[in-house]
């Protein structure tokens, strides 16, 4: 071999390793700019807004109104009073996110910064931008755990929309995505509120069953469990809802959750001897307890319901009447007692007029929010024209059987009708007077320091478990024939009325005006 030869493949090998070298080089420049694209992406912005996000959920969660009468919710209720609180976390959210974003492009953490611009965008009830984030996180992702939290955000934004077609299309979707789910619990739960907006709860309870296990705080399982149970009870499945109820109870719960799944346990659990005998001490320890005072309206409202389930309808209604004088700060519940109120006297006592005074009520006090209020509303009015209706054909019916009377009976009924008017009169004014002097007594105490602490039996309160309380038909009997031709009655009313609701103005929805 020559010289210059050597040379030349010496030279040939050099260049090459020299190429080799630079071509590393380069690789590993770009491989650890790529790295602190990525530290510095997650570290100096997404961190720092996934960490607040967090921290607003929690609050959202926390938020939600527990309203033990009705199904629980799942998810947060987001309205003009959580966007005002939350507004500003969220903005800040937004603009924390935005910085890998818009600096860090091609870091691996930008589709996790979209993700919580779009969860920031839906809490801010911004649903339309919402969705266009899921939609570009799903549609330009490579990370697959990414892409399903974009497809379950997207899912809730449409049902929140509602438009259950296109949840539907995701949902779908998401059943062709090959592997295990890291968000399936937030799935599952996703579709249960899915199967419930579209009236199949079985499908919801299948749903909610796969999500339960998954839930990992303690309280948050317990309380779902609760929505679990509600659901079985509206299938009539009372043995799996006893099941769930027994569960929660067995994991020591908050308070306000076990003293409820206690209460629910009312509702569906077998009534044998043994059990109703259970069930009235256990009530009667509940009433006592002074932790519960805030509960009494309750209380009471459970007994009534389970008295309405053995058919002991003025047992029911005399507890309806106690749980609606119990004062606590659930201004809700009376709207619930006043409902079975008005159910016992239309569906099994055939009693209408009393029937329309108590859907009335209910509509001045039930939350306008309650899915079944329009149904409670058109029955109300329906109620209402009725019992008009039916007053004046009664009254026609009386004036024209005291015509057909021989003038001998008709001056006896007369003189009966007289006599009633008379000794209800004296009734009214002793009433009153009665009246005057709990008043007086009242005040006195009120002026030397021991205000009295009414007792949810006491009070001059109408007794709604008398079906004929109310009743104009039998007011003719006791001889109020006009009411409003009586002072003395329209005195003792008004006196009623201040001492319960205050010197009020006459207005619309006066029962509700504080």
């Amino acid at each position: 071999m020559s010289t210059s030869s050597l040379t030349q493949r010496v030279g040939g090998w050099l260049v090459t390793l020299l190429s080799l070298g630079a071509a590393g080089c380069a690789s590993d420049k770009s491989l650890v700019s790529h790295t602190i694209n990525n530290v510095a992406a997650r570290d100096n912005g997404y961190f720092l807004a996934r960490e607040k996000l967090q921290a607003t959920e929690v609050l959202l969660y926390k938020g939600r109104v527990n309203d033990y009468n009705r199904r629980l919710p799942l998810f947060p209720t987001l309205d003009s009073t959580t966007v005002r609180a939350t507004r500003a976390d969220l903005n800040d959210i937004i603009k924390k996110a935005s910085l890998p974003i818009q600096h860090r492009p091609g870091s691996d953490w930008t589709d996790d910064a979209y993700l919580l611009v779009g969860w920031s965008r839906f809490y801010k009830m911004e649903f339309d931008d919402a969705v266009l984030t899921f939609k570009y996180v799903n549609s330009t992702s490579k990370d697959p755990f990414a892409k399903q939290e974009a497809l379950i955000g997207l899912m809730r934004s449409f049902l929140v929309l509602k438009q259950p077609d296109n949840a539907k299309a995701v949902s779908d979707l998401l059943d062709r995505e090959i592997g295990l789910r890291k968000d399936a619990r937030e799935l599952f739960l996703t579709r249960t509120e899915y199967f419930l907006q579209t009236d199949e709860p079985k499908r919801a309870i299948e749903q909610l069953e796969r999500a339960i296990p998954l839930i990992p705080a303690k309280n948050e399982r317990s309380r779902t469990r609760f929505i679990l149970a509600q659901l079985y009870q509206e299938q009539g499945q009372d043995k799996e809802a006893t099941v769930q109820l027994n569960e929660i109870l067995k994991r020591n719960p908050p308070y306000e959750l076990d003293f409820f799944a206690k209460l629910m346990l009312g509702q569906v659990t077998d009534l044998s001897d043994k059990n109703k005998a259970r069930l009235d001490k256990y009530y009667a320890g509940l009433l006592k307890d002074l932790k519960n005072k805030e509960y009494r309206d309750k209380v009471y409202y459970e007994m009534a319901r389970l008295a309405y389930r053995q058919q002991r309808y003025s047992d029911a209604l005399t507890l309806l009447r106690t749980s609606a004088k119990a004062t606590t700060t659930n201004r809700s519940q009376k709207g619930y007692t006043y409902l079975l109120a008005g159910r016992i006297y239309y569906e099994n006592l055939q009693k209408y007029r009393l029937a329309a005074a108590y859907y009335d009520s209910t509509t001045q006090a039930l939350p306008k929010d309650n899915p079944t209020y329009a149904a409670i509303q058109e029955r109300a009015d329906i109620l209402k024209e009725f019992a008009k209706q039916y007053t004046i054909i009664e009254t026609q019916d009386s004036l024209q059987a005291l015509v057909k009377l021989p003038a001998a009976e008709l001056d006896q009924r007369l003189n009966q009708y007289a006599l009633a008017e008379i000794e209800a009169k004296r009734k009214a004014a002793a009433a009153a007077l009665a009246a005057q002097k709990a008043q007086q007594q009242r005040q006195q105490a009120q002026a030397q320091g021991a205000p009295g602490v009414p007792s949810a039996l006491s009070g001059n309160q109408r007794d709604i478990s008398n079906p004929n309380t109310f009743d104009p038909t039998n007011a003719v009997a006791s001889g109020a024939l006009w009411y409003f031709d009586n002072p003395t009655a329209l005195g003792t009313a008004r006196t009623d009325f201040i001492r319960k609701w205050g010197d009020r103005g006459l207005r619309d929805n006066w029962r509700i005006v504080n």
